[in-house]
């Protein structure tokens, strides 16, 4: 029998060379034929660039008049800002998707891509240490 060694492990999340395991959901390495990384924004990023097109559209108006109305200048500064941080907290969602004769599950999701492609990474090690 092959014993069991630990490739990755973090959390609640721990990938060896017989199982994957994501909290209370476990995969078996050996029917596991596939492992990929997908993605998905959350929100549209058409909101963000609304904001800033109406903030720079405001603080064009304010120095086409023949007097520079301040009040327009901060606030399209305000909009464009504004719009900027919405675009920031458009946060790509990032998969781990396990695939096996059953078909193609998201096994474990996250923000960071980092951690997700350290999964992906150890799932194929456990994979080809199957052999």
């Amino acid at each position: 029998m092959t014993e069991e060694k630990v490739i990755y492990e973090q959390g609640d999340i721990r990938i060896t060379n017989l199982r994957a395991i994501f909290g209370a959901k476990t995969y078996a390495i050996s029917n596991i034929m596939s492992v990929t990384k997908k993605e998905r924004t959350n929100l549209s990023a058409f909101l963000p660039v609304v904001i800033i097109v109406l903030g720079i559209a405001f603080i064009s108006f304010a120095f086409f008049n023949e007097v520079i109305n301040w009040i327009a200048i901060g606030f399209g500064v305000l909009m464009v800002v504004g719009g900027y941080f919405v675009a920031m907290l458009l946060k790509t969602e990032y998969f781990v998707e396990i695939g096996s004769a059953s078909g193609e599950e998201q096994a474990y999701s996250s923000k960071s891509i980092v951690k997700v492609t350290d999964i992906v990474r150890a799932i194929n090690q456990a994979i080809i240490e199957q052999g």
